[in-house]
C-alpha cells in the first residue's frame, strides 16, 4: 500500500528533514512512528519500515530523497519486532523478523530474543523454541537475556518437556553466562509446572555454581504457591541437603502460615513479605539484596542510585521501617567509603550519593510506616546535607500526612508530623503550593481552627484562591464535629478581604452542622441560631431539609453516625441547590430580613410567591414538595400537603411553566426517575383546571429540556402537552436514546407501540437502528415494535430493515442469532447465506479459540486472591473484606439460554471485586441465608460503591433468579451504584465492554468464555479468570472515568 508520508502528521517533519539533506535525522526520531502504529495500524508500521529500508538501499527519487547509507536499517526492523512484542502480536513480530533475510540482514541476538519472547507470550512455545534452535544453528550466540527468555517460555508452556531447561542452563554455563537471575527464572518455571524433582536438580546446579545467597522474594512466592498444592515436606529435604538457607525456610513457613490464616478468616492482609515478617527474615532479605547489588560489580555492573531507591520502595511496600534505614546507611557508605563486606572491597561510588529523589523515596517510605519523627528527620536533614527540596517532596509529605490521619480527623494533631515547620521551610525555599496541597494542609486542622486560620493566613498570600481555602477549613471543622471552630472560620471569612454574603460550601456544611444534633428540635434551634447570625441564609428550604432528614435517616428520631453519613452524602448530591443560593444570595437576604421567616412561613407558598423575583424558586419549591410528599405517614397529612401545594400554585402567574421548572430541578435533588414522574403527575393534578391548559411556549419548554428527561417523565408530560403530535420525529429521537440508556426499556416500548405516529417513514428510520442495537444487547422485547409494524400497510419493510441492522452488528455482538427472525418474518430469500436447518436441532456450543496474537488486559492481583465462595467461611471472609472496601465491581454470569431450550436459565455466579480480592459467589448451588445476607447488605449499604456494567440486563436475570430478594426488584433499591456502560454512553463511546477497555485501558478483555456453560462444576480455570477479570476491570474503568457522584466518598472522607 502506498502512503503519503509527507502528508501524515507523524512523519511530515521526518520527510521534510530527509528532503533538506543538510542535517542528519536522529535514529530515535525515525523509529518513533513504529511504536505509535505497531498496535493499532500494524500494516502502516510495516509499510513504514519497508520504506526506511528502501531509503537505505535506493533512496526515494519521487520524494527527492537521496540514498541514506547512515540509516540503521536493521535497527528499524528490530524496533518493529520489539514494538510487536510489546503489543503481544506474534504474527506481526514474525513478519517483521522475516524482513531481515529479505533485505539481506543477519538477525542478531536482539531480534531472536524479542521474537522468542513474543511467541512465548502468545502461547506459541513450540514455535518459540524452534526459533531458539534456529539461533543455535546460526552464528548468533544467545546471551543471558535469551536464556532467561527461553526459560520463561518453558514456564508458559504445557506441551514442551520442562527438562529442556537443563539444556538451556548447560548452554549458558558453557558460554560463561550463568547468573543468579537465570536460576531464578528456572525455579519459577518449575513452580509453574509443579515439577519439584526438576527444581531439586536446578537447586543443586545453583549450589554447584557457587550461588549461596537467599532465594529472591519472587522465587519464594512462586514456590510457596506451588508447594501449597502438594506438600511443604520437600523444603526440609532441600534444607538438609544444603540447597537452601534456613532463612528461605522461615520465609516459606511464614508464607504458609499467613495463607492458612487468610483461608481461616483470621487475616486477609498478611502477605509473603510484609510488616508481620519475622525480623530475622527481614534482615536477611535486605542484607542479601544489598550484597547482590555489590556482587554485580564482579561483572562490571556497578550499583546505581536507582538500585538503592528501589530497595527503599520495597521496604515501603512491606512497611519495614528499620530496614529503610539499613538501605539508606548502606547507600551513604557506598557513596563515601566504598564497600568492604562479603569478600568485596570496592572504592567509593559518588554516583550513588543521595539526591532529592532519594529523600522523596525515604519520606514516602516512613510515612507509609507511620513514623512521623523519622519522616520529619529526613525532611530536615536535607538542609544539613545541602540537598534542595522540590515541590514533589513537599507534596508527598503533605499528602502523606493527611492520608495518615484522615480517618481520625476529630483527634488529628498535624503538629505530630511537624506540619507547621514543613510549610514554613517550603515557603522559605520558594516552593509553590498548589491548590490541592493547600487543601490537604487545611483539612488536617478540623479540630483546631485557630491554628488552621494561622495556616490559612500563611497560605493565602501564595496566589491561591482564598475563598476556596476558607471553604476547605470550615468543611474540615464541621466534618470533625467542631461547630465552634466552624463558626470561628465563618467570622474570619466575613472579616477578610474576600468576604461575601455566603458560599455554597459554607451553606452546605453549616446546615450539616445542625445535623450533628441528636434530635430535630435541637437541630432546628441551631439552624435558627445560624440564620439569626447570618451564618446561613434565612430560607424555609433548610427547615424542610432538616425535617426530611430527621424522618428518613434517624433511628426513633435520633441521629446516629450512619444517618449523619447518609445525610452528608445527600447534601452533597443536592449541591446545586446551595450553588443557586450562593448565586442569588443578595436577592434572598433582601427578601428574608427576619430569620423567623424560615421557621414560621409555609415554604411551598413562600417559594411560589417569589417565582418572578427569584430564579431559584422552582428548585426550592421542589425541595418542599419532596419533603412534604415523602415523609407523610397518614391520609390527613397527605391531604394537608396537597392543599398547601395547590394553594401555593395559585400564587404563580403560570402554574404549568412553574411546575415544569420544579419537576426539571428534581434530578438535582437526587430524586429517582419513578418518583420524578410520580411528582409530575401529582403536581399537574393539583393545578386548577382553567390554568392546566397548555400553550405553545409550554411545549417549546418541554422540547428544550427533553434530553435531560427520563421516559417516565416524558410519559407524564405527553398526557398534558401532546408532545408526539407537536413533533413526532423529535420524540422518536428521544425514544431511540432512551431505549438504550434507560433501566426499563419496556417503558419506552410501551410508549412507542401505543402511538401510530411512530410507524411513519421518518420515525421508523430513527427508531429501528436503536431497537436493533438494544435487541443485540439482549433486550428481546424490541421485537414487539417489529411485529406491530406488520399491522400497518406502509411498514411491511421494517422486519427486513431491523434484521439487516442486526447483521451489521454481528462483529460487535457475535452471538446474535438471526435465524429465528428469518424464519418468523420469512426473510429466507434476503438471507439465503444463513443456514436455517441448524436452528431446528438443539444448539451446541464450543468456546471460541483465543487469538494468540492479541494481548488482553489481565487482572493484576495474585491468583490466590480470587476466591470461589461456596462455604460459610468464604462467605464470612467476603463480607469482611468487601464491606471495608471503597468500591466493589459487580458482575453476573449465567448459562446461555440457547443451551437450555426448554427453560430460562438462572444466575450461576455473582462476581464481587475489590482492590485486593475477587469473590466468585456460587449462587446456583450455595444460595444460603448467609449468601443472601451478604448480597443484600452490599446492595442496600451506602458503602461500598457498586460498580456495574449493563446493570439493567443483570437486574432482569437476578430478579428472575431470586424472586424472594427485594433488593433485586429495582435499581432504585440500590445505594450508591454506577453503571460504567451508562457513563460511556453519555460520553458517546461504544458501550461494549471490550471496546470500553480498549478506549480507556488501551487493551481489550478476553471474552472467549462469555458464552461457556456456567452451570458446570467445577468451573474451569479459564472461566474463573474470565469471571474475575470481568468484575475487576470495572474498578479500573471507573478510575479512568472519574464519575462526579463517586467523588462523594472522597468528599466524605476528605481524601
Amino acid at each position: 500500500m502506498s502512503h503519503r508520508w509527507e502528508d501524515d502528521e507523524v512523519t511530515r517533519d521526518i520527510v521534510a528533514a530527509l528532503q533538506d539533506g543538510t542535517t542528519t535525522v536522529e535514529t530515535r526520531v525515525l523509529l518513533k512512528p513504529i511504536f505509535r502504529w505497531a498496535k493499532r495500524e500494524p500494516e502502516k508500521a510495516h509499510d513504514y519500515v519497508r520504506w526506511l529500508l528502501v531509503l537505505y538501499t535506493h533512496g526515494d527519487p519521487s520524494r527527492n530523497i537521496s540514498v541514506q547509507p547512515t540509516l540503521q536499517a536493521d535497527y528499524a526492523i528490530n524496533t518493529l519486532i520489539t514494538a510487536s512484542q510489546r503489543c503481544g502480536k506474534g504474527f506481526e513480530a514474525e513478519r517483521a523478523f522475516n524482513f531481515l533475510p529479505e533485505f539481506e540482514f543477519v538477525p542478531d541476538v536482539f531480534a531472536y530474543t524479542a521474537l522468542i519472547d513474543v511467541l512465548g507470550r502468545c502461547g506459541q512455545a513450540d514455535m518459540a523454541l524452534q526459533r531458539y534452535q534456529e539461533m543455535l544453528r546460526s552464528s548468533v550466540e544467545p546471551n543471558i537475556v535469551t536464556f532467561t527468555t527461553v526459560l520463561r517460555v518453558l514456564g508458559m508452556s504445557t506441551t514442551v518437556n520442562a527438562r529442556y531447561s537443563l539444556e538451556v542452563l548447560d548452554r549458558a554455563k558453557s558460554q560463561g553466562a550463568v547468573d543468579p537471575s537465570l536460576y531464578t527464572e528456572a525455579l519459577d518455571m518449575c513452580a509453574k509446572r509443579l515439577d519439584f524433582d526438576l527444581a531439586t536438580e536446578i537447586l543443586r546446579l545453583r549450589r554447584d555454581d557457587g550461588i549461596t545467597e537467599l532465594l529472591v522474594e519472587r522465587t519464594i512466592y512462586a514456590m510457596a504457591r506451588a508447594l501449597r498444592k502438594t506438600s511443604f515436606e520437600i523444603v526440609d529435604k532441600w534444607l538438609d541437603e544444603g540447597l537452601i538457607h534456613a532463612g528461605d525456610k522461615d520465609a516459606w513457613t511464614f508464607k504458609n502460615r499467613a495463607d492458612h490464616q487468610s483461608a481461616d478468616g483470621k487475616s486477609s492482609t498478611v502477605g509473603l513479605l510484609s510488616y508481620e515478617t519475622p525480623s530475622s527474615v527481614r534482615q536477611s532479605v535486605i542484607e542479601q539484596d544489598i550484597q547482590k547489588l555489590m556482587e554485580r560489580t564482579t561483572r562490571n555492573v556497578w550499583p546505581t542510585r536507582m538500585d538503592f531507591e528501589t530497595l527503599i520502595h520495597q521496604c515501603r511496600k512491606r512497611k519495614w521501617k528499620e530496614e529503610v534505614g539499613l538501605v539508606f546507611d548502606a547507600m551513604r557508605q557506598v557513596s563515601t567509603d566504598g564497600w568492604h563486606h562479603g569478600g568485596l572491597s570496592l572504592p567509593p561510588q559518588p554516583s550513588v550519593a543521595p539526591m532529592p529523589s532519594t529523600y522523596l523515596a525515604l519520606i514516602d517510605a516512613y510515612i507509609c510506616c507511620g513514623a512521623p519523627d523519622l519522616t520529619w528527620q529526613m525532611y530536615l536533614e536535607m538542609d544539613a546535607v545541602g540537598i534542595p527540596r522540590t515541590q514533589s517532596i513537599v507534596r508527598k509529605y503533605v499528602r502523606g500526612c493527611y492520608l495518615s490521619i484522615k480517618d481520625k480527623l476529630d483527634a488529628a494533631n498535624p503538629e505530630e508530623w511537624h506540619l507547621r515547620e514543613v510549610v514554613d521551610l517550603a515557603l522559605r525555599d520558594g516552593i509553590p503550593f498548589t491548590s490541592r496541597m493547600a487543601t490537604s494542609v487545611l483539612r488536617m486542622y478540623g479540630n483546631n481552627h485557630v491554628d488552621g486560620l494561622v495556616m490559612l493566613a500563611t497560605l493565602e498570600s501564595r496566589d491561591l484562591p482564598n475563598r476556596k481555602l476558607y471553604d476547605e477549613l470550615v468543611q474540615a471543622c464541621v466534618y470533625a464535629n467542631n461547630i465552634p471552630g466552624a463558626i470561628g472560620v465563618w467570622e474570619a471569612f466575613q472579616s477578610s478581604e474576600d468576604a461575601a454574603i455566603t458560599t455554597a460550601t459554607f451553606e452546605r456544611v453549616m446546615l450539616l452542622s445542625c445535623l450533628h444534633q441528636p434530635r430535630l428540635e435541637a437541630a432546628l434551634s441551631l439552624l435558627q441560631e445560624h440564620q439569626a447570625a447570618r451564618r446561613l441564609v434565612a430560607i424555609p428550604a433548610y427547615v424542610s431539609i432538616l425535617r426530611e432528614f430527621y424522618v428518613k435517616y434517624t433511628t426513633n428520631g435520633e441521629m446516629n453516625a450512619s444517618g449523619l453519613n447518609k445525610s452528608l452524602k445527600v447534601l452533597y448530591e443536592r449541591r446545586t441547590l446551595f450553588e443557586e443560593i450562593e448565586d442569588q444570595a443578595s436577592i434572598l437576604t433582601s427578601l428574608t430580613n427576619s430569620p423567623d421567616i424560615a421557621a414560621t412561613t409555609c415554604g411551598l407558598a413562600w417559594s411560589a410567591s417569589l417565582h418572578k423575583q427569584l430564579p431559584c424558586a422552582p428548585i426550592m419549591f421542589a425541595q418542599h414538595v419532596h419533603e412534604r410528599f415523602t415523609i407523610v405517614r397518614d391520609k390527613q397529612a397527605k391531604t394537608e400537603a396537597e392543599t398547601a401545594t395547590q394553594a401555593a400554585l395559585r400564587l404563580t402567574s403560570d402554574p404549568l411553566l412553574f411546575v415544569l421548572d420544579a419537576i426539571l430541578s428534581l434530578p438535582q435533588l437526587d430524586v429517582s426517575l419513578r418518583v420524578q414522574a410520580k411528582f409530575a403527575k401529582q403536581l399537574f393534578a393539583l393545578i386548577d383546571d382553567d390554568a392546566r391548559v397548555p400553550a405553545a411556549h409550554h411545549v417549546t419548554h418541554c422540547f428544550i429540556h427533553l434530553d435531560s428527561m427520563s421516559m417516565y417523565l416524558v410519559q407524564e408530560l405527553e398526557a398534558i402537552f401532546n408532545l408526539v403530535d407537536a413533533d413526532a420525529d423529535r420524540v422518536a429521537e428521544f425514544c431511540a436514546r432512551s431505549c438504550l440508556a434507560d433501566h426499563h426499556p419496556e417503558k419506552t416500548l410501551n410508549f412507542v407501540t401505543a402511538r401510530p405516529a411512530f410507524f411513519n417513514p421518518s420515525t421508523i428510520e430513527l427508531l429501528v437502528p436503536a431497537l436493533a442495537e438494544a435487541y443485540a444487547q439482549g433486550v428481546s422485547i424490541t421485537l414487539r415494535y417489529v411485529r406491530q409494524s406488520l399491522t400497518y400497510p406502509d411498514t411491511q419493510h421494517v422486519p427486513l430493515s431491523f434484521t439487516r441492522h442486526l447483521a451489521e452488528l454481528l462483529d460487535e455482538f457475535p452471538n446474535i442469532d438471526l435465524r429465528p427472525l428469518i424464519r418468523e418474518f420469512n426473510l429466507q430469500k434476503e438471507f439465503a447465506h444463513v443456514n436455517l436447518v441448524a436452528a431446528i436441532v438443539p444448539r451446541t456450543f464450543s468456546v471460541p479459540k483465543v487469538d494468540p496474537s492479541i494481548v488482553y488486559w489481565s487482572i493484576p492481583i495474585p491468583r490466590d486472591c480470587i476466591i470461589f465462595v461456596d462455604s460459610p467461611a468464604t462467605i464470612e471472609l467476603a463480607q469482611r473484606i468487601l464491606l471495608a472496601s471503597e468500591a466493589v465491581g459487580w458482575d453476573v454470569e449465567w448459562r446461555p439460554d440457547f443451551l437450555s431450550p426448554t427453560e430460562k436459565t438462572k444466575c450461576s455466579i455473582i462476581q464481587l471485586a475489590c482492590a485486593t480480592h475477587v469473590f466468585i459467589c456460587d449462587v446456583l448451588h450455595h444460595m444460603s441465608d448467609a449468601m443472601q445476607s451478604l448480597l443484600e447488605t452490599l446492595v442496600l449499604s451506602p458503602s461500598p460503591w457498586k460498580v456495574t456494567f449493563g446493570l439493567k440486563g443483570d437486574m432482569e436475570k437476578m430478579r428472575y433468579s431470586f424472586p424472594d430478594m427485594s433488593c433485586f426488584e429495582s435499581v432504585d433499591e440500590w445505594e450508591n451504584v454506577v453503571d460504567v456502560q451508562q457513563l460511556m454512553k453519555k460520553n458517546k463511546i461504544t458501550p461494549g465492554l471490550t471496546k470500553c477497555c480498549e478506549q480507556l485501558l488501551h487493551l481489550p478483555v478476553n471474552k472467549s468464555q462469555q458464552m461457556s456453560d456456567w452451570e458446570v462444576r467445577p468451573l474451569t480455570e479459564e472461566q474463573i479468570i474470565y469471571a474475575a477479570t470481568d468484575a475487576y476491570v470495572l474498578l479500573e474503568l471507573v478510575k479512568k472515568l472519574h464519575p462526579p457522584q463517586m467523588r462523594l466518598k472522597s468528599a466524605i472522607a476528605m481524601s
